[in-house]
């Protein structure tokens, strides 16, 4: 699952914060794109102080030699000795300059996109001088099969991969046989290093957008371009091309979590394709209804969960509830969604959606759960909620009924050193390695100290605010709309014994302004935003422009377009004091 911290400060100038001075940028990385084709470059076409580079990605389609000189030029001011492609169908070229522009040029191009797809540079590799003869097949090729088998294929980019789920899911494009795996995995047969420089571009081009909303409202405003925005300041922060702050190198996955990893898993209860009642991930939704497949073969699911799904499958297969249809014309049937939870230590904390059922059936279906997944089997279920819901969709609303079943209330969570108590509708980063290195990077970027006052905005359970207030800060203050969540913190916060952290229920454009204005003037206050993915409320981007005491913010996203959006706003010159952008980190 893919995470864009980034941190916003009030203090413009240059080397006022300690992120501008921990930067590591990886301008040697090899990204996707590379080619046999390099062949072509020899050690007779570049003088012994040039070297030729190797330039590819799908943006080169259709590009000429002059078009890529000219884009070059742009994003980058390093002397170009030759720019060549041999003709403009071919998704690589190469470019020569001199070898003490060489490091430079690659800085500059690193997460660069042509016509949206990233180009990545390489050493060119020299060709052997005997010539490869030609085989018998190499004969009968025509020339332009030749160039499509010598040309690479890069890989899809993000905006490639959602572009092809919205058209499947449109039926604008045949719905072409894929395993659940895929299905769910889109990028398991990536490289996962190849991923990182995938996504790592991607936030690249999202904070460059950042940069083009503020320059295109400062100039629809008439408002002076602030300074942030200039290529002199980029330059003077080493951030990408196009950027105004610059971008760590990605905080992966480690490899002994790639596999398993969820601890979360929601899983439909509906038919697969020989038309038997099943429990898995969606394959297809259509004429024939939802149809799901096996999740054994799906990697990020761990072994209980696998488990877990054929233990509840006995029991609906034996149960004389049938599965939901969710077909229009149908709507009936009992079983819809199984939801497991899983913490380190095993223990698991289940929920089981169902259509709503009379109190008769309601425990007598308790019974068959508490039977076949805690009594007759050894698979670790410590709790069992029941949920009731009667919507169109699976997914559950504020108020559907939630019945606690067996065992206890919540699980815990282990995170930096604390433990948190989840419940069955808390959120929780599904990757519990990456969960700790996220948490740990945004701290380090808020730089906690005994005299700030951290305000943790859509708090969730509390674990910024909590965590914050463990090392040491003045007071820490929690805001999310649920409920909830809210008294699981307050809970949290008693068993920590938390005692400066207090918690507030409601809209966040509803209560922040409130709580940003009760606070003294005179403190210093920070701010995390762990948003969902729309982002949050302009009022509430408001009410944080208008606190003068805000002096720095983390914005933890998961979406980076409402990221940008957001921050956007947060710095446009239009008010006293605007934020200015200036760290950035990739989290996958």
């Amino acid at each position: 699952m893919a995470h864009d911290p980034e941190t916003c400060t009030q203090d413009g100038s240059p080397g006022a914060t300690a992120e501008a001075d921990t930067v590591g940028r990886d301008a040697d990385a090899v990204g996707r794109g590379s080619t046999d084709a390099t062949a072509e470059a020899t050690a007779a076409d570049k003088s012994p102080n040039q070297l030729r580079l190797h330039l590819a990605g799908r943006g080169l389609k259709h590009t000429s030699s002059g078009e890529l000189r000219t884009w070059l030029e742009q994003v980058s001011p390093v002397p170009l000795c030759d720019v060549f492609k041999h003709n403009k169908v071919q998704t690589y070229g190469f470019v020569t300059v001199a070898e003490s522009d060489a490091s430079k040029l690659r800085a500059d191009l690193d997460g660069q996109t042509l016509k949206d797809h990233p180009v990545t540079l390489s050493d060119a590799r020299p060709m052997n001088s005997d010539k490869r003869a030609r085989s018998d097949d190499d004969m009968q090729l025509p020339s332009s099969k030749k160039l499509k088998a010598s040309a690479a294929q890069p890989a899809p980019t993000l905006k490639e991969l959602k572009e092809r789920a919205k058209q499947r899911k449109s039926g604008k494009v045949a719905k072409e046989s894929v395993s659940v795996a895929l299905k769910s995995c889109p990028l398991l047969e990536m490289d996962y290093e190849e991923q990182l420089v995938m996504k790592t571009a991607n936030t690249v081009t999202c904070l460059r957008g950042l940069l083009k909303q503020v320059v295109s409202a400062c100039g629809s405003s008439q408002l002076p371009q602030p300074h942030w925005t200039l290529p002199d300041w980029s330059r003077a922060w080493q951030a990408p091309n196009g950027c105004s702050c610059p971008v760590d190198k990605p905080i992966g996955c480690p490899s002994e979590g790639l596999a398993g990893y969820r601890n979360k898993c929601e899983f439909t209860i509906s038919f697969n394709e020989s038309g038997e009642e099943d429990i898995g991930f969606v394959l297809r939704a259509g004429d024939d209804g939802v149809v799901v497949g096996d999740v054994s073969d799906v990697p990020p699911v761990p072994d209980p969960m696998k488990i877990l799904c054929a233990a509840l499958l006995d029991i609906v297969r034996a149960s004389p509830f049938a599965v939901f249809d969710r077909r229009s014309e149908k709507r009936n049937g009992v079983w819809r969604v199984l939801t497991g939870r899983m913490n380190p230590a095993g223990e698991l904390l289940v929920v089981v959606q169902t259509v709503t059922l009379s109190d008769h059936y309601r425990h007598w279906l308790q019974e068959l759960l508490v039977t076949g997944l805690v009594k007759s089997r050894q698979l670790g279920v410590v709790s069992i909620y029941l949920q009731f819901s009667d919507g169109l969709t699976d997914a559950a609303k504020p108020d559907d009924k939630l019945f606690h079943v067996y065992g206890q209330e919540s699980i815990m969570m282990p995170l930096l050193g604390s433990e948190f108590a989840l419940g069955p509708l808390s959120f929780w980063n599904p990757n519990t390695a990456t969960n700790a290195a996220l948490y740990a990077k945004a701290l380090e970027m808020l730089q906690v100290t005994p005299d700030i006052v951290l305000v943790d905005v859509c708090c969730g359970i509390g674990t910024y605010a909590l965590l914050a207030a463990l090392r040491g800060c003045r007071e820490a203050i929690g805001i999310d709309v649920s409920e909830a969540d809210v008294e699981d913190a307050r809970k949290n916060a008693e068993r920590l014994g938390v005692k400066n952290a207090t918690f507030h229920a409601g809209k966040v454009e509803d209560v922040l302004p409130r709580l940003l204005g009760d606070i003294d003037t005179s403190s210093k206050v920070y701010a995390v935003i762990d948003p969902p993915r729309p982002g949050v409320h302009w009022k509430a981007l408001n009410a944080m422009r208008r606190c003068l005491s805000l002096e720095r913010i983390v914005y933890v996203s998961c979406n980076p377009e409402s990221l940008a959006e957001n921050a956007a706003k947060l710095s446009m010159p239009d008010e006293e004091d605007p934020f200015v952008p200036v760290r950035a980190v990739p989290v996958d």
